[in-house]
């Protein structure tokens, strides 16, 4: 996996690019979120709950897509892989690179994202990927974890592994309606 992103990583070194454009193109295709992930992002920002986003994606797309729908809110912290640039041309990714598979690790070396969550006993984690059911492994002083994971494909066949790893199994939900239900009760 590191190779592919490496091999990635050099096809993009020296492409001349503006990172308005990438807002651009958002604009102009657009781009969704899942229903009620506004709502959501705003009652934890009323709340002062912080937000970690871990994305083994680009991190520019992810910061493009959360303003494009005004959710890149003052507590939303996205840790990804960044375009570096050297003048208007690209010149790899800034850091380490993460992958599905390393998401905590990158996770761990980020601290001052978990110093965020001092003194903050509950975390409830959400992905798309088997590995990021242990995205929470650096928290520190959590009495809970609770796990969702969103399901879309071969759904027969991981079914059983994504049950094994989130306490919670979506089963292409497009939605936040879960999350924000658990936020009714517990704000």
């Amino acid at each position: 996996m590191v190779e592919w992103y490496q091999k990635a990583e050099k096809l993009l070194s020296g492409f001349d690019f503006k990172i308005e454009e990438l807002h651009d193109v958002i604009k102009r295709e657009g781009m969704d979120l899942r229903d009620g992930t506004n709502a959501m992002l705003e009652r934890l920002q009323s709340a002062e709950v912080p937000v970690l986003v871990f994305s083994a994606g680009l991190g520019d797309s992810v910061s493009a897509v959360l303003s494009h729908h005004d959710a890149l809110l003052s507590n939303v912290h996205i840790i990804s892989n960044y375009l570096q640039f050297n003048g208007l041309q690209v010149n790899g990714f800034q850091g380490n690179i993460i992958h599905s598979l390393n998401k905590n690790e990158h996770a761990l070396e980020k601290s001052e994202y978990f110093d965020l969550l001092t003194g903050r006993s509950n975390v409830v984690l959400m992905g798309d990927e088997i590995g990021d059911a242990g995205m929470a492994a650096g928290v520190h002083d959590a009495n809970t974890v609770l796990k969702i994971g969103f399901l879309y494909d071969r759904v027969e066949d991981r079914l059983e592994e994504f049950m094994t790893h989130f306490d919670i199994v979506l089963i292409d939900d497009q939605t936040m309606d879960v999350i924000n239900d658990i936020l009714d009760f517990v704000l």
